[in-house]
C-alpha cells in the first residue's frame, strides 16, 4: 500500500510533480534556498533555469503580479520583487512561512495584525498595500525599495560615523510614529532598516515577530541568503519575560544598532564608549548608553527623547563635525596627541576645581548633557581602582621611606656609610626629603583615594602631577603609575563623572 506523498517542511499533501519535492506553500516561502529536509545543505544546488521554473509555476497563485526574482529569505518569510501589471509598479511581495500559518487562530490574528501594519503611514515606514491569502499561502503585498539595507552598508565599510548620526534620527521618528499607533516592531536591527538609491531610510517588518510568534531561540544564524536577527539585538526582557515586551525594547534594540553603526562592533560584556573607539561628541556615549539600559525603567521612555538628545547635540556641535573622520583614523589621531598636551590639559581642569579663572580660559566646561548611568559611573570606578590603589601604595612607600631615613639623618652616628662621607649632602637630603618627601605622600595617597571615588578631581591631578616630577626616591615607581592614572583621567567620561559627583 503505498503512502500519500507530504511536504517535509509544513507535512501537507504533496503533488506527484511538485518541484524539489516542496509544496507550492513552502516555495513560496524561501523553500527555493533553504536546507534539505533533513536540515543538510541542498547538495544539488539551483541553477537559473531551475529558479525561473519554480518562479514561474509560483506566479500562478499571483495573476495580478509579474513575479521576477527572490529578493531575501529568513525566519519571516521569504520576499519577492515582483510588479502590479494593472499600476505598472514594483512591489515586494512577502509571503509568511507555512509553519506559523498552520497554528491554530492564525487567520484571525495576521488578519487584526495586518490591518494595523496596513495604517502605518510614514514615510520613514515601507507601506503595506494589500494582505491576504490563496489557498494557505499568506501574504503581505508591499512597498517595494530599490536599493540596499544598513547590514549590507556596514559591511561594505561605508557607514561613517556622520552617516549614522543622520540615519538613527529618521529611524526614531518612524518607531515613535508606530507606537503612537500601538504597533511594536521587536526586530529592529539592522537587516530592518532600507536604504534605497535616492538616501531616503524605511524600516520593514514592524510587527512580523508578533505575528509570528517568533521566540529567542528562533534568533539564530542561518544561511547566507536568509535574513534572520540575532539575541544580540534582542532586549532583555525580550528574551526573559516575552510577553512582558513594550516599546521600550525597541529603544534598547535601537541603541545596539546604534552602537554598532558607530563602532562596528556588539555591545557585548562590558563594553566601552564609543567615543573611545571612534572621535564623535562624547555627549553622544549619554545618549547610546541609556538605550542599552538593562532594566527598560531606566532608559528612554520614548523614543522621541533620543531624537530630541540627538538633535541638541548636532545643533550645538562645531561645523567641523561634518567631517569626523574614520574609525581607524580616529585612532590614528588620538595616538599622535602628545602626552604633554594631555597633561597640561588635565591640570588646568585641576586647577579650575580650585577656583582659578585661567583654567577656565584654557579647559572651558563641557554643556550640560544627560547625567551618566549608575552603570556607567560604577564602570568607571572599577577601571578607576587600579591607578588609585597604585597611587596610595606608593605614597605609602614615600612615607615610609620618610620615616626610615629621618632618623638615620638625625642620628649622624648611626646613619649609612655612604652618607657619613659627605655631610654637605646629607643636609640637601635631609631638606628634600623634609619639603618634598611628606606632602608629595600625602597628595598620592589622597589623590589615590579620590580617583577611586571619582571625587575631586583638581586634587587628584596634583597627586598625578606629582609623581610624574622626580622629588624623591620612589620616582622609578611613580612614574608609570601616573602614566596609568592619566590614561584614566583623560577620557572624557571619566572627567564628567568626576564633575557630577562634585556637584552631588
Amino acid at each position: 500500500m503505498s503512502q500519500t506523498a507530504t511536504c517535509p517542511r509544513c507535512q501537507s499533501p504533496l503533488a506527484a510533480d511538485a518541484p524539489e519535492g516542496l509544496c507550492p506553500a513552502c516555495l513560496m516561502a524561501g523553500g527555493l534556498a533553504s536546507a534539505s529536509p533533513s536540515g543538510s545543505a541542498m547538495t544539488t544546488p539551483w541553477t537559473d533555469e531551475k529558479r525561473a521554473a519554480a518562479i514561474a509555476e509560483l506566479a500562478t497563485y499571483f495573476p495580478q503580479l509579474e513575479i521576477i526574482e527572490l529578493l531575501g529569505q529568513g525566519g519571516m518569510g521569504a520576499v519577492y520583487k515582483a510588479r502590479q501589471k494593472h499600476l505598472d509598479r514594483f512591489v515586494a511581495l512577502k509571503v509568511i512561512p507555512p509553519s506559523a500559518a498552520n497554528e491554530p487562530a492564525f487567520a484571525e490574528r495576521f488578519a487584526r495584525e495586518a490591518r494595523a501594519l496596513a495604517r502605518l503611514s510614514h514615510p520613514n515606514i515601507v507601506m503595506v498595500h494589500d494582505f491576504g491569502q490563496v489557498e494557505g499561502i499568506y501574504y503581505l503585498l508591499m512597498e517595494f525599495v530599490d536599493g540596499s539595507n544598513l547590514r549590507q552598508s556596514m559591511g561594505n565599510g561605508n557607514l561613517q560615523p556622520q552617516e549614522a548620526l543622520a540615519i538613527v534620527p529618521l529611524v526614531c521618528d518612524a518607531l515613535q510614529y508606530a507606537h503612537d499607533q500601538g504597533v511594536v516592531h521587536r526586530d529592529v536591527k539592522p537587516e530592518n532598516v532600507l536604504l534605497d538609491k535616492a538616501g531616503r531610510v524605511k524600516i520593514a517588518d514592524f510587527g512580523l515577530a508578533k505575528l509570528l510568534h517568533h521566540s529567542p531561540r528562533d534568533f539564530t544564524l542561518t544561511h547566507s541568503r536568509q535574513v534572520m536577527g540575532t539575541p544580540q539585538y534582542m532586549a532583555p526582557e525580550q528574551i526573559e519575560h516575552p510577553a512582558d515586551v513594550d516599546h521600550r525594547a525597541d529603544i534598547y534594540s535601537l541603541g545596539v544598532m546604534f552602537y554598532e553603526m558607530l563602532t562596528g562592533e556588539l555591545p557585548l560584556g562590558r563594553f566601552a564608549p564609543p567615543s573611545q573607539k571612534v572621535q564623535i561628541d562624547i555627549r553622544i556615549d549619554e545618549i547610546v548608553m541609556r538605550t542599552l539600559e538593562k532594566e527598560p525603567a531606566r532608559r528612554y521612555q520614548q523614543v522621541s527623547e533620543v531624537r530630541t538628545e540627538l538633535d541638541s547635540v548636532s545643533s550645538s556641535s562645531p561645523n567641523r563635525a561634518a567631517k569626523l573622520p574614520s574609525k581607524s583614523l580616529a585612532s590614528a589621531n588620538a595616538n599622535r596627541q602628545g602626552l604633554l598636551t594631555r597633561l597640561f590639559a588635565w591640570t588646568a581642569g585641576g586647577l579650575r576645581a580650585t577656583g582659578s579663572a585661567a583654567s577656565r580660559f584654557f579647559v572651558p566646561t563641557p554643556p550640560p548633557g544627560k547625567p551618566l548611568s549608575n552603570q556607567s559611573v560604577e564602570r568607571i570606578r572599577r577601571e578607576s581602582f587600579g591607578p588609585g590603589t597604585a597611587l596610595v601604595v606608593v605614597g605609602s612607600l614615600g612615607f615610609l621611606h620618610f620615616l626610615l631615613i629621618i632618623p638615620a639623618a638625625i642620628n649622624f652616628e648611626t646613619a649609612p656609610v655612604v652618607l657619613k662621607d659627605n655631610a654637605f649632602h646629607l643636609l640637601l637630603t635631609t631638606i628634600a626629603l623634609t619639603l618634598c618627601q611628606i606632602p608629595v605622600s600625602i597628595l598620592m595617597i589622597l589623590g589615590g583615594l579620590n580617583i577611586r571615588r571619582t571625587d575631586n578631581l583638581g586634587l587628584v591631578v596634583i597627586a598625578v602631577v606629582m609623581a610624574l616630577l622626580p622629588l624623591g626616591p620612589t620616582w622609578l615607581i611613580s612614574l608609570p603609575v601616573a602614566i596609568w592614572a592619566i590614561s584614566i583621567l583623560i577620557r572624557p567620561d571619566v572627567r564628567k563623572a568626576f564633575r557630577e559627583q562634585r556637584m552631588m
